[in-house]
């Protein structure tokens, strides 16, 4: 027992030994030190050489200059044929903003807005943006023309086919599979940036009724409403026309006035008894109405909210040539009456439209050259007034009555323009999945 209480005391011994006796070591260097005798506190830490980096003269005002020199570095200017900064003799920085990318992206848009309101079919309407149009929505004070090229290279937007091998002269969509490769350049203050993206088209395959004239009741004074075929066209296709016979027809219920004169090449369906929704349904309308308002061409005096053109910018619109290959809507509460001289629409570019105005008697009065090529469709009554013809089809909800009377038949049915009609109308064009693709475009 005694043994175990001296080792004890031994190890306490030693604990406060091993404690105690290097703090009186460092107490007794303290107090021997002497004068001029330098510690590790004496030595000043070691600063380095700030850093040395060349600036092209063009980059010295920009923000980056300015960072560089609050950092503590130091900042040279010189004219560099290549780089925008050195850093060593091996390391050159380009310097590129956002702001080519954002007038890149700017111009895939545009490209594929001019794709949605006409998509080019043929070589005579390639596509096409106004560059110079575009450019002038950017500030010039913030987007700054390129110093070291051309000013007209600040924006190039190219639309081409997707071909293989890739030809950008062929600007319109020759192999018909509805895609286009869309090609925005941009050069800001010589900063490049280049997107490409392959747009393809959705379209809406309308179903427009083959016939010349639908109507409730039609008739009409003078000569009497007169409905031939239109000579200038392709053969009939008589399987279209299965319950008539293979001819096309004019159908109406009752008759006004002197009637309707049936030309050789159509048949007369007195008494229809099918009504006008069976021929064109809510669902075509409905298209109609979408395809106009994605085109541009949807006019409405009754909706406030949005607050579309009214009837007569349609009007207006409608006796332009931008008015060939669209649909044409009106939505009214009052009568729609549209007079000229000015011819509308062509057998190669119809227009469709549709005057959506029920209870109303809405008139058309075309006088002199003023024909119309392409489909009415009239949700209320009609009458037709002066002088001038309807080349394609009629269809008319109520009463189609005609006041006029020209050297031609009021109707002439050109079936080769429903044809064109009922193939595809554009309703959005989306960007391919996959296809986006970028480039930093080096310095020319």
């Amino acid at each position: 027992m005694k043994t175990n209480k001296i080792w004890g005391w031994f190890w306490i011994a030693l604990g406060v030994l091993y404690f105690f006796v290097p703090l009186y070591a460092t107490l007794q260097f303290s107090l021997k030190a002497q004068k001029g005798q330098l510690s590790l506190g004496d030595f000043p830490e070691e600063k380095a050489e700030p850093l040395t980096i060349i600036v092209d003269h063009r980059e010295f005002n920009s923000g980056v200059v300015r960072e560089l020199s609050r950092n503590g570095s130091r900042v040279v200017s010189r004219q560099l044929p290549v780089g925008d900064f050195i850093l060593s003799d091996r390391v050159a920085v380009e310097r590129k903003e956002v702001k080519a990318f954002n007038v890149a992206e700017a111009g895939i848009d545009a490209g594929m807005l001019a794709l949605k309101l006409e998509w080019p079919e043929t070589s005579a309407t390639p596509a096409a943006v106004d560059e110079t149009a575009l450019r002038s929505e950017f500030d010039s004070t913030v987007f700054r023309d390129p110093s070291r090229s051309s000013p007209s290279e600040f924006l190039d937007i190219q639309m081409y086919d997707n071909l293989d091998p890739v030809d950008t002269e062929v600007t319109y969509d020759s192999n018909g599979d509805d895609r286009m490769w869309v090609d925005s350049k941009a050069n800001v203050d010589d900063d490049r940036h280049r997107i490409l993206i392959l747009a393809q088209r959705e379209c809406w395959n309308l179903t427009f009724p083959y016939m010349a004239m639908y109507a409730a009741s039609a008739g009409a004074n003078g000569q009497g409403l007169r409905v031939y075929l239109d000579p200038n066209q392709g053969p009939i296709d008589t399987t279209l026309y299965p319950t008539t016979g293979g001819v096309p027809p004019a159908r109406w219920g009752t008759t006004l006035g002197k009637g309707v004169k049936i030309g050789p090449g159509i048949v007369g369906v007195m008494g229809e008894t099918n009504p006008f929704s069976s021929y064109v349904d809510a669902a075509l309308i409905n298209a109609l109405r979408g395809i106009a308002q994605g085109q541009g061409s949807y006019f409405d005096n009754v909706t406030t909210t949005p607050d579309y053109p009214s009837i007569a910018d349609g009007i207006t619109f409608l006796k332009s040539s931008a008015a060939g290959d669209k649909v044409v809507y009106m939505k009214s509460t009052d009568p729609i009456i549209i007079a000229g001289n000015t011819q509308l629409g062509s057998r190669a570019h119809p227009i469709v439209l549709v005057l959506d105005s029920p209870g109303n008697m809405n008139a058309l009065d075309f006088r002199g050259t003023a024909d119309f090529y392409g489909v009415v469709i009239n949700l209320g009554d009609m009458e037709v007034r002066g002088t001038s013809s309807f080349w394609g089809a009629v269809m008319v909800q109520g009463v189609l009555d005609s006041k006029g009377g020209g050297s031609s038949p009021e109707i002439n049915y050109n079936e080769d323009v429903i044809d064109l009609i009922n193939g595809y109308y554009t309703i959005s064009v989306a960007i391919v999945p996959n296809t986006w693709e970028e480039y930093t475009v080096a310095e020319e």
